[in-house]
């Protein structure tokens, strides 16, 4: 027994002494064994599938081990079932959040808990805050007090996950709804303790050993999602946090530099340009130093990659300091194109090679590689080079803030820079590639209309409004019907392009515009759309009647009801881009209105089992009444007429979004 709790000790002082890693894996790496990660994985699986029953179980369980003050490890474990809880059936767990919260910010107080127990707690508190976001309301001066204290912590770990929750405080669960409000009342009071905690405390730390290097990147990144959820109310703090990030710019460790440049741009964007501007410029003459040059670019890919900081940060960097200094930015924006140029046209990295089932049985051992089974090809063993498609949708992303910034400025740049990024709209490898260069598409498209009327020419919108029609709605028809994240935001680009047209409408130079757009085209566009909004409705149609059957629990119900909002974002554009066509083409339009859309839309006028489908409905037939001529006035007033009193004869009902549709119809 004694030789055990050596080793137990032993054990223990390893874990402390571990320095934290830059990604955090999601288990505690003293127990990381498959054992232990097997058994994480079935109590998700129980919690995920059987809730209700298995909560009954684990909760008087856990209970059990956090009222156990003789084995911190029986503590560690309660916590830790309660963290896999909250992430697999957070529904379920909401009445237990109260009491989640006390026990852990009671297990917390590093002067009653051991450290791996406080580690356990602050990654706790860290969970509720994604799963529960409104938790802040109420409880977040303990969450804070317990989390600025972790800070100075003398267990690096606990030190560095600190930062990680004060993140996850900020940013909640991603959603962005009332967050402005949440950050008045939530964060701004705390402010002055948080940033005084992260600047006596991991902001301070100058050795750059790996726990050293982690700790303050993260520290640096808390106290940018601060400032990034505090917004001008941050300002009074900028002298403090500015200095200490400029200065780590210049420090010969790449992932302080990573950290910083991220950081600091962050700020800036939050405290805005009248103050932020002189450290910009200071920050974009470092970076324009360090990007790879036309000419290194020119004399091969080793030139490319020799600096020691990744490009791709060097420039995400840029795009954010772009967003605050507009305009300003222009004499930087040439001296970083060719890099993001180079990136754009680079070549899929991908290999096919002959392969065998036991490879296909085998996967998983060599990064980026898998064995397939194709069709009239036998076994294919692929390679593909996963960094390397990730680095083209974050250099799409980029492209898209800095043209979104610079507007017109970017104007003289916009035809070479089509060429380049309308291919990447078919990209075969990657859907996040795809949709991230129809947004930088939608975003060229503005500047080149805004810089065409400034000129008085408007050859290159005009020339391009058909191509990007017909890649966009072309790949919107091909994408994987599943991925509506995908399909959202190249539906979302598609109308955004016909949203900029139609806005130069009253303009005798903006209706030049649309002279290339055929009929033909705007046809097929119109088809296009709707086989996805038919396939959209009736995975819709599908999903209803799953939730009117015997599900699980409350967080299978909410699984399906976020699949259901996701296919309510997809209709919109959808929709918003079929809109923009009739009103492009008036009279002309009413044989496609009377083809492709009255067969799917019409019978959701006056049946509303399908709330967003009787808003597509009903906008596309306000259209067609108001803009396709007399003749198409008469002959669907009287069915729109019909859908209008069906949601007027008792509007409370109904949703706002289908009551304003009637209203205006």
């Amino acid at each position: 027994m004694a030789q055990k709790s050596d080793e137990e000790d032993d054990d223990d002082d390893d874990w402390i002494n571990e320095p934290p890693v830059l990604v955090e894996d999601g288990l505690d790496d003293g127990d990381g064994n498959d054992e232990a990660i097997y058994a994480v994985t079935l109590m998700e699986s129980f919690l995920l599938y059987l809730a209700g029953p298995a909560l009954g179980v684990a909760l008087p369980l856990v209970r059990q081990l956090l009222e156990n003050k003789d084995c911190w490890r029986h503590a560690r474990a309660g916590l830790a079932i309660l963290e896999v809880g909250l992430v697999a059936a957070p529904v379920a767990l909401a009445t237990h959040v109260p009491e989640i919260i006390q026990a852990a910010s009671s297990l917390a107080d590093p002067s009653s808990s051991h450290p791996r127990v406080q580690y356990q707690a602050i990654r706790l508190l860290g969970a509720v805050c994604e799963t529960h976001p409104s938790v802040r309301n109420v409880h977040g001066q303990i969450i804070l007090e317990r989390t600025a204290a972790a800070l100075s912590s003398q267990v690096n770990k606990i030190s560095a996950l600190a930062s990680l929750v004060i993140s996850s405080y900020c940013r909640g669960d991603g959603s962005n709804e009332d967050e402005e409000e949440m950050a008045q009342q939530c964060i701004v009071p705390f402010l002055p303790d948080l940033l005084k905690a992260l600047i006596q405390g991991p902001l301070s730390i100058t050795n750059t050993g790996a726990g050293s290097v982690v700790i303050r990147a993260r520290a640096m990144n808390a106290a940018a999602c601060l400032a990034e959820a505090s917004r001008e109310a941050f300002c009074p703090y900028y002298a403090h946090v500015m200095p200490g990030l400029l200065a780590s710019v210049q420090i010969a460790q790449v992932d302080i530099v990573t950290a910083a440049l991220q950081s600091l741009t962050i700020v800036g964007q939050a405290v805005g340009k009248e103050m932020f501007e002189s450290d910009a410029k200071q920050v974009l003459s470092w970076i324009v130093g360090v990007v790879p040059t036309a000419a290194a670019i020119a004399h091969g890919g080793e030139a490319v990659a020799s600096s020691s900081f990744p490009t791709s940060d060097l420039l995400s960097a840029c795009a954010r300091i772009a967003a605050v200094l507009e305009e300003d930015f222009s004499p930087y924006i040439d001296a970083i194109l060719p890099a993001l140029y180079h990136v754009a046209k680079a070549p899929a990295d991908i290999s096919i090679e002959e392969g065998n089932e036991t490879g296909m049985q085998n996967d998983g051992g060599e990064e980026g590689t898998m064995t397939v089974a194709i069709p009239g090809r036998g076994f294919q063993r692929i390679s593909i080079n996963t960094s390397a498609i990730l680095e083209k949708a974050t250099n799409n992303r980029i492209m898209f803030e800095l043209i979104k910034a610079l507007g017109a400025t970017f104007g003289p740049r916009v035809q070479e820079t089509f060429e380049i990024f309308l291919p990447l709209a078919k990209f075969v490898y990657s859907a996040d590639v795809r949709s991230t260069a129809a947004q930088t598409l939608s975003a060229l498209f503005d500047s080149a209309c805004a810089y065409g009327e400034e000129i008085g020419d408007m050859s290159i919108p005009r020339h391009y409004l058909p191509l990007l029609s017909d890649v966009i709605s072309e790949q919107i028809a091909q994408e994987d019907p599943s991925d509506t994240e995908a399909l959202y935001a190249l539906g979302d680009s598609l109308s955004e392009i016909y949203y900029i047209a139609y806005g130069y409408r009253n303009d005798a130079l903006g209706q030049e515009i649309l002279n290339n757009l055929s009929m033909s085209m705007r046809v097929e566009v119109v088809k296009r759309c709707m086989k996805t909004m038919v396939d959209c409705l009736g995975r819709r149609d599908g999903v209803t009647k799953i939730l009117l059957g015997n599900l699980t629990g409350a967080d299978e119900k909410e699984d399906y009801t976020a699949q259901l909002r996701a296919e309510d974002n997809l209709l919109k554009p959808l929709v918003d881009s079929i809109g923009y066509l009739l009103k492009f083409s008036k009279t002309e339009f009413v044989p496609i209105f009377e083809t492709c859309i009255v067969p799917t839309l019409g019978k959701y006028l006056s049946i509303t089992s399908d709330v967003r489908a009787s808003v597509a409905a009903m906008c596309l037939f306000d259209d067609i009444v108001e803009h396709c001529g007399p003749e198409a006035a008469a002959k669907y007033s009287p069915t729109l007429l019909q859908g209008i009193m069906v949601v007027m004869n008792d509007p409370s009902k109904y949703d706002q979004d289908l009551v304003q549709a009637a209203v205006y119809g």
